[in-house]
Order: C-alpha cells, then sequence, then structure tokens
C-alpha cells in the first residue's frame, strides 16, 4: 500500500470518473480507527478494465458507514478531499466539508493508503 496524496487523489478520480457507477464491495473495519474500503470500479487509463482498489483509512476521526453495500447508489460517484489534515471520503458528488458529512458513507481520517489490484 501507498499513502494518497492530495494530487494523487486528484488522478485517481479523474482515472476512476470519481467512481461512477462502481461497486463498494466490502467495508472491513479493522479496529476503532482502521477501515477499509474495497471498490470495484473502472480504469480509463486502461481502457475502462475493471479494477479492484482498497482504500485504507487510518487514524479515523468520524465515519457513517452502512451495513449493506448492496443497496449503495453510486451512481454519482464518490468525493476525496484535503482539509486542513484531514482526508475525507464520501459518496456522491460533494463541494465542502459540511455538505460531505450527509453522505450515506462518510469517512473522515489522518491517513489514506491505497492498493490497486486486478478485478476478480
Amino acid at each position: 500500500m501507498k499513502p494518497l496524496t492530495p494530487t494523487e487523489s486528484l488522478q485517481l478520480l479523474e482515472r476512476t470518473q470519481s467512481f461512477q457507477d462502481s461497486e463498494i464491495t466490502s467495508i472491513n473495519i479493522l479496529s476503532a480507527n482502521e477501515i477499509s474500503l474495497e471498490i470495484n470500479t473502472q480504469d480509463k487509463s486502461r481502457a475502462f478494465d475493471w479494477i479492484k482498489i482498497v482504500l485504507h483509512f487510518k487514524d479515523v476521526i468520524d465515519a457513517k458507514l452502512i451495513q449493506n453495500t448492496l443497496l449503495l447508489d453510486m451512481s454519482e460517484g464518490a468525493t476525496i478531499f484535503f482539509e486542513n489534515e484531514n482526508i475525507i471520503f464520501g459518496v456522491g458528488n460533494y463541494k465542502n466539508y459540511i455538505s460531505i458529512k450527509d453522505s450515506v458513507l462518510f469517512l473522515e481520517a489522518l491517513s489514506i493508503k491505497i492498493e490497486e489490484f486486478p478485478f476478480s
């Protein structure tokens, strides 16, 4: 896994079209302050082949999670942005910290790492 920087997060959102119509296949609570998300998405840089991306959030400050990811609508994609020293992830298209907290799935953490795998 490698750290996801603000610049790399913009590149990731560009490559995956902000995760539009992707699938969050797993939400793993690893500890009280560590959560990982597994997302199947299409990669624009690979002729829209499907890939699996794991986002690992460490030092989670706040989170709103759901139990059944099958009910999660990803048609508006997801938002990742950095504010102060925090990383914020939310399902949907959001422009600021206040609005992203309305997301059905929301994570705020001090660090985020990414790992990519072939689609399986």
